[in-house]
């Protein structure tokens, strides 16, 4: 079983480090590795960061920390290496970083891909600066356009109006996001993991249309899907011919696949030019068998992908 990982990102003040404490003082079911970019940078538990040693700190409820020290593999690795015992990890990037390349570590490192899955990439925006930061900075619109779920932060700093146009704008820009309103910082600790495909796509994607028909953003979330049964070589082909050869306009890309003779479900997901598509677990007797692609990334078009998709109809 595949150690799945959490990439929390978002802009400077946006509330990354008061997430961390919070999760770790209320989580009690699960052991957590938390991966950041500097000692210095972090509040967690700051008595406990004078005595680390190789890089390692033992936090409340049995969680570990270990500073990237600006190689984030390297750190990961020192977690392998480590006898400690842990259920996810969460690496916090800095607020300016361009999270991308750090998913993609866990995408084409067969290393890491043995061990770790990518399980969310969780961005955090904050209500009060996101319009502006959104405006004058590339970081914060890719920080957004990949996330798989977003949390708005701050919101009791905001008026009724405020909050909606930032949530109307996370949803024009990454309508497949699931979108967490913290008020007050409160929010539950299952709601950012294991977030699967959200279940109503059609409804998401038909509001980001009628949203990015009046924006200039060229950042654009195309929603895939069939109901046939795939070839699981014709998905190898498509993969390779449609997605990855475009891979200089994919910001990220996602899906769960029904693959003809497979009582199993296939997930997959990329980032660029990197992906993975892995057998998961059996498809349950209540689930509709069907394949969802979510494409995220730069001036992409359905018409581009959608007759390829189809195509890999078994």
């Amino acid at each position: 079983m595949r150690i799945p990982v959490t990439i929390l990102t978002g802009f400077l003040g946006a509330g990354k480090t008061t997430l961390l404490n919070r999760l770790l003082n209320e989580n009690t079911d699960q052991k957590f590795a938390i991966i950041v970019n500097e000692f210095g940078d972090v509040g967690i538990d700051g008595g406990l960061l004078d005595g680390a040693k190789n890089g390692l700190i033992e936090l409340n409820g049995g969680a570990i920390c270990c500073a990237a020290m600006g190689d984030t593999v390297k750190a990961i690795t020192s977690l392998l290496a480590s006898d400690k015992n842990f259920d996810r990890v969460i690496i916090e990037t800095t607020g300016l970083a361009d999270p991308l390349p750090l998913a993609k570590a866990f995408i084409n490192r067969p290393s890491l891909e043995k061990a770790f899955s990518l399980d969310a990439i969780t961005t955090l925006v904050d209500a009060n600066t996101f319009l502006e930061r959104l405006a004058d900075t590339e970081e914060a619109g890719k920080q957004l356009a990949i996330a798989d779920i977003v949390v708005i932060t701050k919101s009791d700093l905001v008026d009724a109006a405020r909050l909606l146009a930032v949530g109307n704008k996370i949803t024009e820009l990454n309508p497949s996001a699931k979108i967490i309103i913290a008020v007050r910082g409160g929010l539950k600790v299952e709601e950012l993991f294991n977030t699967p495909l959200p279940a109503d796509t059609e409804r998401l994607h038909a509001k980001a249309a009628e949203a990015q028909s009046h924006s200039h953003s060229n950042i654009t979330s195309l929603h895939l899907r069939e109901t046939a049964p795939l070839d699981l070589a014709k998905v190898s082909r498509f993969i390779g011919e449609h997605l990855v050869i475009n891979g200089d306009r994919l910001l990220r890309y996602k899906g769960i696949f029904d693959i003809a003779g497979r009582p199993e479900r296939f997930v997959f997901q990329g980032v660029g030019f990197d992906f993975e598509l892995l057998p998961d677990r059996a498809w349950l007797p209540t689930e509709i068998r069907q394949s969802d692609l979510i494409l995220i990334g730069t001036q992409i078009q359905k018409p581009e992908f959608a007759p390829a998709f189809t195509a890999c109809i078994s």
